[in-house]
């Protein structure tokens, strides 16, 4: 009687999903969905643009559901046969941080360009985009269909001819953090120039801890992509320059706030190397860049501040890391009162108890923790961060997230990062 009612129970448990494998549901290369993110600061849908055949898929063919709650919006592939879940990953795009400007914020409409990722799929899929909501929590702003008909994926590149040169190689592309340095503003005539950038960046991100202690589980590639100005566009100066990529300073009227927005002429110059993280240098000698989470960093080839700018934009990119200064920004509620961000360096402190980094806070020290010198170097909550004075908390008294006093990462910043390298090589 009871192998009877023991064999009924096992009956009626759920079943495990079998290991997701790669090879029984991609092929090895990326499928490339182009997409645009389209509303106003209340209203937000993603619609598709374009599919793209790419012969280069660099990420983790180990890791192909990233289920770690990272982003304001995730993306997701189904099986269309079974329903299953075969690829997950979360990002940030420039629409999630327009909506909270102004120009949004009284009803304004854009569209802004943004490029998704994943393993060329063997079978038609369903894709799903997902938008982080503070009330409401993950909510679909697209669902459709991917029949994978070859007639309705585009294969050529206008970057087809790039040059590619290795900066370092330790091994397979997915199993490697693939690090793709790109150039706007260098004309024919100063690749020389970008040459030298490209090594200077390479060099300086692996001077920085964690990036040098976890060497080898990166590759490193540049490539040109020469412009036919020098130089890139300055808004406010009037200044306007045809460039490759399209990098301009006084995004979202933020002075030195620089980013391309054509998101979609930047993938197809990336398409001609492997790559996890792009970071697009700028023919300028004046401070400036920005990082968006699995997306890019852009900064300038050649200010004095390189390094710390460098270092500051790669925490956003790679993992998500807010800023942690005040003021500066155009951006409005960008931590709404009352809910918990989700990136690992700020917080509301809604319940002290358990702040997400209270592993590294020391016995006795108080929360809230004051701004005095005798807290310097230790792990607390300091108030002052993601742009507000108040209600957002940071863990350290400075940090490169924080200033341009350093180019080091506080314990819970460099924490993240490294947490992010080892997800994606092992």
């Amino acid at each position: 009687m009871i192998q009877s009612i023991l064999l009924l129970l096992a009956l009626a448990a759920p079943q495990a999903e079998p290991e997701l494998r790669f090879d029984d549901f991609f092929l090895d290369k990326s499928l490339r969905i182009d997409i645009h993110h389209v509303g106003t600061s209340s209203t937000e849908k993603a619609c598709i643009h374009r599919l793209k055949e790419e012969k280069i898929f660099s990420g983790s063919k180990k890791r192909l559901v990233d289920d770690r709650n990272l982003g304001m919006y995730r993306y997701l592939l189904r099986d269309a046969a079974s329903g299953r879940v075969i690829f997950m990953k979360g990002y940030c795009a420039l629409f999630n941080e327009w909506r909270t400007i102004r120009e949004a914020r009284e009803g304004a409409w854009r569209a802004m360009e943004h490029t998704l990722l994943a393993p060329f799929p063997k079978a038609p899929v369903i894709l799903t985009v997902l938008k982080r909501d503070r009330e409401k929590g993950w909510t679909a702003i697209l669902e459709q269909k991917i029949p994978m008909e070859s007639r309705f994926i585009v294969k050529d590149n206008p970057f087809r001819d790039a040059k590619v040169k290795p900066l370092m190689n330790n091994g397979e592309p997915s199993e490697k953090v693939d690090i793709l340095i790109l150039g706007d503003g260098y004309q024919d005539k100063e690749m020389s120039r970008f040459d030298k950038d490209a090594r200077k960046v390479f060099k300086l991100i692996f001077e920085q801890e964690p990036f040098k202690k976890h060497r080898s589980r990166f590759n490193a590639w540049a490539v040109r992509t020469p412009s036919e100005d020098s130089g890139v566009d300055e808004p406010r100066r009037g200044l306007f320059r045809n460039t490759a990529l399209g990098v301009a300073f006084n995004t979202f009227d933020i002075a030195r706030y620089s980013l391309t927005t054509e998101i979609h002429t930047l993938y197809d110059a990336a398409a001609a190397a492997p790559h996890d993280v792009i970071i697009l240098i700028f023919n300028e000698t004046r401070m400036g860049g920005g990082g968006i989470y699995n997306l890019y960093v852009v900064c300038c080839g050649r200010s004095g501040v390189l390094s710390q700018v460098l270092i500051h934009e790669l925490g956003h990119a790679i993992t998500g890391l807010a800023d942690e200064y005040v003021g500066g920004v155009t951006y409005e509620q960008f931590h709404p009162k009352g809910t918990e961000p989700w990136e690992a360096n700020v917080t509301a402190m809604l319940d002290p108890r358990n702040v997400k980094w209270k592993k590294f806070i020391e016995k006795g020290t108080p929360l809230p923790t004051p701004p005095h010198r005798d807290h310097a170097g230790k792990v607390g909550c300091f108030e002052g961060a993601g742009y507000q004075t108040k209600g957002i908390y940071r863990p350290c008294l400075d940090c490169v997230m924080r200033s341009l006093r350093t180019s080091v990462y506080c314990p819970v910043c460099m924490e993240a990062v490294e947490n992010e390298i080892l997800f994606q090589t092992e």
